[in-house]
């Protein structure tokens, strides 16, 4: 299990067991219950204040257009900031959801300009249902970190991959593979659009070519095939009793439609 020490891990694997949970026994939780128990998953050494769903600016700011957006959700702290879509829906999210997500986040990013440059920021998507392989590549390719309940969150499998003695029990290459294609999708949005010396705003991302995509999304669907064969293994009964403890911390059990 991940630690307190690295929360984006930590959270996205929460996010993938409530959703995956959901999934399992088939049911879907209402929405705006579904944003607050986002939202309570936001916290941990690191960040040290959190923005509940509703509100119109991050943290007391809007973004550079002037315009108002409403953020499910948000947290922040010496880490940096967290910022999260939450969405139960029975359709699942579609290509609207995320391009309007990456269009709050990014005018919100301009507008604290120069500091939000020097912080990093993540975007977390998390659906209470499956997410196709298209809208997958898509946030993959944007950077919006995703959280489904069919597969384990890629910052999670970087920080497994990143164990000293995780070679001993998951193939070498995969892991070096994950590593290799998986950082880009989990870059903050500061390493995506840098300032250049005369503080204009230069696109940084590394991008990607069409086959590491889809080679990043086979590696994560093998890879959460293996580390959760190895929970059975090793940790029998160890998810299972964390999803318990979160569905009566979130308060989702008495949530469901």
């Amino acid at each position: 299990m991940v630690t307190e020490h690295d929360p984006l891990g930590r959270i996205t694997l929460d996010a993938y067991l409530i959703a995956r949970h959901s999934a399992l026994n088939k049911l879907l939780p209402d929405g705006r219950a579904w944003e607050r128990a986002a939202v309570q998953l936001l916290s941990g050494p690191g960040l040290d204040s959190r923005q509940t769903a509703g509100l119109t600016t991050l943290f007391g700011s809007k973004g550079a257009s002037g315009c108002e957006h409403e953020i499910d959700g948000a947290a922040r702290g010496w880490k940096g900031r967290l910022i999260v879509e939450a969405k139960a829906k029975v359709s699942g999210i579609n290509k609207a959801d995320i391009a309007l997500f990456g269009l709050k986040t990014f005018d919100h990013y301009r507008g604290q300009l120069p500091c939000s440059a020097n912080e990093p920021w993540w975007r977390l998507m998390i659906s209470a249902t499956r997410v196709g392989d298209p809208l997958r590549r898509l946030c993959a390719a944007e950077g919006i970190i995703l959280c489904d309940p069919a597969f384990l969150p890629i910052p999670l499998l970087l920080h497994i991959a990143g164990r000293p003695i995780a070679d001993q029990f998951l193939d070498e290459m995969k892991l070096s593979e994950i590593v290799r294609l998986g950082e880009p999708a989990c870059e903050p949005m500061c390493k995506r659009w840098r300032l250049d010396p005369d503080g204009q705003l230069v696109l940084g991302a590394r991008g990607y070519r069409s086959p590491d995509i889809e080679d990043l999304l086979w590696l994560q669907e093998e890879l959460t095939g293996d580390v959760l064969d190895l929970y059975d293994t090793y940790r029998p009964g160890r998810l299972e009793r964390r999803i318990e403890q979160l569905m009566s911390r979130l308060e989702l059990t008495t949530a469901y439609g």
